[in-house]
Parts: structure tokens; C-alpha cells; sequence
């Protein structure tokens, strides 16, 4: 009752505020238009509302803007509005959504609404939650988040809550790191490591210290990164100082980057030693950045001598770096000794060297130094050190046994036009951007399309491709989504009848349906040709792409004239392989 009664204060707030006129200015007319979108959160249809949420980033904008003649009462109110939306909405992925795109919004303000989402019961909404704290802090925050990690489940939540848990103060869960960080997930392991870095606990040095020594993989490499946190650590050094002289260039590469965080004399030295030799060029090139702390003057000498090496594509990379350095330094007095450098011109060498030279041409501030400007590019130790994030997993859309295809979603049980979202082949390669749970089913979104589908339809490649071999028996199977109403038309009951047509995805509004014939059985193709009408339906469409392909097959019969496209093909031709660019199924 509480909310009721402050929602309805909210809109005759609203109702009282001075009507837009059509000198308004542009301020203005959005904070008009970003209380009707408040009104159709609260009001709208389902398909108003998610459109509404879907949208907010831009609709709610206004908050953060200047905003003249609306004070800070004003947009507490909105926000007091938006806490209520969020405490009391039913409909859970018009909130999720909501919060989405309220989080692109880096605004404490914003705060209490998260907070609010992370105290729900809707699992979605605490996601949003605690992947909000995992960037901001609140003293409400932590007790909730603790909760949290007791009983969350979901591998993609849980990454997040690690950080938001080390970021919030918590220092209770380190060992559960620590057994995340030992595990087989990938990307739960990144994440451990992400945390146990953040925390800065010196007892997980031995644990790091043994992964980035034994475990040849991206876990080995995020475990020496990490290792960077504590440059006071004889453990740490050891290890990065042994990777610098691993076999595997990647250990090479990350190792001479972070020797740049530790003072010992023996990470100088090793990284000196690594920008000067004949190494690999990357791997130079970041001993180089390692030593940004060094004098100017050994920098500068260092620099100079990598750039008199003979051009190669080899050390290239170094000598960029080199370039790189010496800008860094803005020194103009090692013009001369550019003098004589040269690069083809086709080279990058040869414009970075040329727009350095321009630079230390300018005019100097006088109260700029050298030595100041030197020391810019070297870390503090207590710069956070910020671990690589891992690749996006490869994964493929993997359909039941018998389908070939799934249905894209526009949202989790709400199937969209089928003009506009296309069934997905098995195989497709996809990438997931969002995950929705409801009842009794998780749902992802994917980057194709930028369509929901059910998670258990995604899967990691098997190295099968879909559909198997080519047999010389081979019916045409067509897989597509139609209105429900052409499902129900009298050529779709024929097709039925015939055992043509089935459906696959029974649904009110789209149902998913499949075409299946032998393309040697004319009869069958006939049966197809005739059912066809003007395209004036999806299910024409269809069978008009699908009879299209088959025309070519039989050059003799007149009745399939009006499907081809190009002229019909000499008897003699007709043994040629038929590209139908139509998934095929063996017969069984």
C-alpha cells in the first residue's frame, strides 16, 4: 500500500508540472518524454513496457543532464518512482531489462535501486545487483552480497559477485577463491584470480606462484599476472624471472611486462637484458615498457641503440617500443641522433619516427622537465594491477535430435515477427550477451540476430558438423517459423496431409514448421509446386525457394516453368551436383 500510495503521488506530480509548449527547449521536451516513459512502465501493455525498459539509457538520460527549471526534488521523485517500479513490477524482465540499462549509467544516484535489486527474491534482479557493486560500494551491500555467495549457483553471476564481494570489504572468502582458481572453469578461475589479486593477501603468492609454473595455459599467464601485485614478494620475483626465460613466448611476453612492477635490481637487470638481446621483438618491446622507472639517461642511451638495429620485421615491434620511449621522455636534445635513422616508407617505423621527430620539434613549457616527464609512465606499487580478461567462449547453437534449426526469440517466451527473426542452424557460431532465467527455463541472448534463446540449446563445438554426410538417399528438410494463422490454411492442412509439412514448434502467435520431401519423388515436388501461391504468405515464400532449387532436377516438365529463374538445363547437364543451400536429413 505504501508504494501504491507513492506512485500515485508521483503522477499527479507529474500532472501538476507546467505542460511542454512548442517553444520548449530540447532539455525540456526530454524530461517530458522521460515521464511518459515512467507512466508506460507503470501503465503500458507487456510490449510497450519492454520496449520502454529496453530503451531506458536513452529515456532516463535526463537525470544526468542539465536540466533547467527542474530541481533535485524533481528527480528524486523520478527515482523514487523507479524504486517502486522495481520493488513491485511482475513482470521480472521488464525490471531486468530496466536495470540493464540503468547500469550503463555510472551515477551513485542510481545506488538504491541496485541496492533494492540485490535485496529481491527475482534471481534476475539480484544479478543486476551484484554485478552493479561490483563496481560501486555500499554498507548495505555486503551482508546481502555474503548471502549471495552462499547459495548462487550461476557460474556467470558468480564472477561478478567475487569482485563485488572483494570490492564491497569482504576478506572471508579467499579459500573459495582459492578452490575456484585450482577448478576447470575457465572463466570462474579468471574471475578468482581477478579477486585474489584485488584482495592483495599474501598467502595465495605460493598458490599463484605454483599455477604460473605448472600450468602451461591462460590460467598459468592470469596467475604470473597477478603475481605482479606483490613486488615485495622473493616468491613472486623468482617465478616471473623464470617465466622470462620459459620456452613459450606468451610466458615471455607477460613475464618481461611485469617485471616492470617489482624494485629488485634482478627485475632491472632481466628486463635490460631482455630489451638488448635478440629475443622476440614483443617480447623487447614490453622489457622496454618494464623500464620506464630508469634513469633518462640509461633510457634514452637504450632507446637510441635498439633504433640503430637494422630494420626487420623481427624488431619492429622493439623499435617502435623504442619510439614510444622516447617520446615518453620528450627529450629534444636526441634530435641529432635521430638524424641518421631511416625506414622504407611503406613501413609504420617510418611515420612513427617522423611524428616523433615533429614532436620534439614543438615548443617546451619551461616548467616542464625532463625528469618529471620521465617518471610519468612508471606505476606506483599500489597501482592496481588489471588482469586480462578472457576471450568470449566459443559456442554453437545445437539443436534436439531431430530439429535442425531453433527459434529465435525477440524475448524469453515471446517469439517476434518471423519475418524479422529467422530460425538459427545448427552449427551457428554465437556469442552470448545476456542471460534471463525464468521458471523453468534459462534463456541467453545472443549476439545473431540479437535474439533470445534457451541455454540448453547452446552448447561448446563438438568438431561434428551438423547434419552429417552426404547419402545418395537424401530427403530436403526446410525448417521455418509462420503466423499462426497460415499454420491453419487450408494449403498448410494439405502439406500436412501429404506428410509434406509438420510442425515442430507449436505456438498462439508463431509456429515453427518443417518441409520434408524427396527431391526424386516428382510427385512430391508437384504436389509442392502446385501448393505454392503468389508469395503473399511466409509459407509461399518457402516452398517458393524450395521448388526453385528443385526446378533445375527436371528440366522436361513445363508445370515448374514459373519457378525458374535462369533457362532450364540440357538433359545432359542434369547430372551435375544441385547446390539447394537447404539443410538436408538422411533418410531413416
Amino acid at each position: 500500500m505504501p508504494a501504491l500510495v507513492g506512485v500515485l503521488l508521483l503522477f499527479v506530480s507529474l500532472a501538476l508540472s507546467p505542460p511542454a509548449t512548442p517553444d520548449d527547449n530540447e532539455s525540456e521536451e526530454r524530461w517530458v518524454s522521460m515521464e511518459l516513459a515512467l507512466r508506460t512502465l507503470w501503465t503500458g501493455d507487456p510490449a510497450a513496457k519492454r520496449a520502454t525498459a529496453d530503451d531506458a539509457s536513452h529515456e532516463f538520460g535526463p537525470l544526468f543532464e542539465a536540466h533547467p527549471g527542474r530541481d533535485d526534488e524533481a528527480v528524486a521523485r523520478i527515482l523514487a518512482g523507479l524504486q517502486s517500479l522495481i520493488r513491485t513490477e511482475t513482470d521480472d524482465f521488464v525490471s531486468y531489462r530496466l536495470l540493464s540499462a540503468l547500469g550503463n549509467f555510472d551515477e551513485e544516484s542510481l545506488t538504491a535501486l541496485f541496492l533494492e535489486a540485490l535485496k529481491s527474491r527475482s534471481p534476475n534482479l539480484r544479478s543486476c545487483g551484484i554485478h552493479w557493486f561490483a563496481e560501486h560500494t555500499d554498507p548495505e551491500a555486503l551482508p546481502e552480497l555474503e548471502a549471495s555467495w552462499r547459495h548462487e549457483e550461476r557460474p556467470w553471476v558468480r564472477e561478478s559477485l567475487m569482485i563485488a564481494l572483494v570490492e564491497n570489504g569482504s576478506r572471508n572468502d579467499t579459500d573459495d577463491f582459492l578452490d575456484l582458481a585450482r577448478g576447470k572453469d575457465p572463466v570462474l578461475a579468471a574471475a578468482a584470480f581477478r579477486a585474489l589479486t584485488r584482495i592483495g593477501d599474501p598467502r595465495v603468492v605460493p598458490f599463484l606462484a605454483k599455477i604460473a609454473r605448472t600450468t602451461p595455459s591462460n590460467s598459468g599467464l592470469q596467475a604470473l599476472d597477478a603475481l605482479a601485485r606483490w613486488p615485495d614478494s622473493p616468491d613472486a620475483l623468482e617465478t616471473v624471472l623464470e617465466a622470462s626465460r620459459s620456452p613459450r613466448l606468451d610466458f615471455q611476453r607477460h613475464a618481461a611486462q611485469a617485471l616492470g612492477r617489482f624494485d629488485d635490481p634482478a627485475a632491472s637487470a632481466r628486463a635490460y637484458e631482455l630489451a638488448t638481446g635478440r629475443a622476440d621483438g614483443y617480447v623487447r618491446a614490453n622489457a622496454l615498457g618494464s623500464l620506464q622507472g630508469t634513469e633518462p639517461v640509461v633510457l634514452t642511451r637504450l632507446a637510441l641503440q635498439i633504433l640503430r638495429e637494422a630494420p626487420t620485421q623481427e624488431n619492429a615491434p622493439a623499435q617502435s617500443a623504442a619510439i614510444a620511449t622516447l617520446r615518453g621522455l620528450d627529450d629534444p636534445s636526441v634530435l641529432p641522433d635521430l638524424a641518421g635513422l631511416q625506414f622504407a616508407s611503406d613501413d609504420s617505423r617510418f611515420y612513427e619516427l617522423r611524428w616523433l621527430k615533429i614532436f620534439l620539434r614543438l615548443p617546451r613549457d619551461g616548467s616542464e622537465t625532463v625528469s618529471n616527464r620521465a617518471g610519468e609512465p612508471h606505476r606506483s606499487r599500489d597501482a592496481d594491477v588489471v588482469l586480462e580478461e578472457g576471450r568470449p567462449e566459443e559456442l554453437v547453437i545445437a539443436p534436439p535430435p531431430d530439429r535442425l534449426t531453433v527459434r529465435c526469440w525477440e524475448y524469453p517466451d515471446v517469439p517476434g515477427d518471423p519475418k524479422e527473426f529467422s530460425r538459427l542452424p545448427a552449427g551457428d557460431e554465437v556469442e552470448i550477451n545476456d542471460h534471463f532465467e525464468r521458471e523453468n527455463e534459462s534463456w541467453v541472448r545472443i549476439d545473431e540476430n540479437d535474439c533470445w534463446v534457451p541455454l540448453r540449446f547452446i552448447e561448446h563445438p563438438t568438431g561434428s558438423p551438423a547434419g552429417g554426410d552426404k547419402e545418395d538417399d537424401m530427403l530436403i528438410r526446410r525448417e521455418f517459423d509462420i503466423p499462426a494463422g497460415e499454420a491453419e490454411s487450408d494449403v498448410a492442412e494439405g502439406l500436412m496431409d501429404a506428410g509434406l509439412l509438420e510442425v515442430i514448434d507449436p505456438g498462439d502467435e508463431v509456429v515453427g514448421v518443417a518441409i520434408t520431401l524427396d527431391p526424386q519423388d516428382f510427385d512430391q515436388v508437384l504436389l509442392l509446386a502446385r501448393s505454392c501461391g503468389l508469395n503473399e504468405t511466409m509459407l509461399d515464400v518457402a516452398i517458393d525457394e524450395i521448388v526453385q532449387k528443385l526446378a533445375p532436377l527436371y528440366p522436361e516438365r513445363p508445370v515448374l516453368d514459373r519457378f525458374r529463374r535462369t533457362p532450364a538445363a540440357r538433359p545432359a547437364d542434369t547430372d551435375q551436383v544441385i547446390d539447394l543451400e537447404i539443410r538436408e536429413l538422411t533418410d531413416q
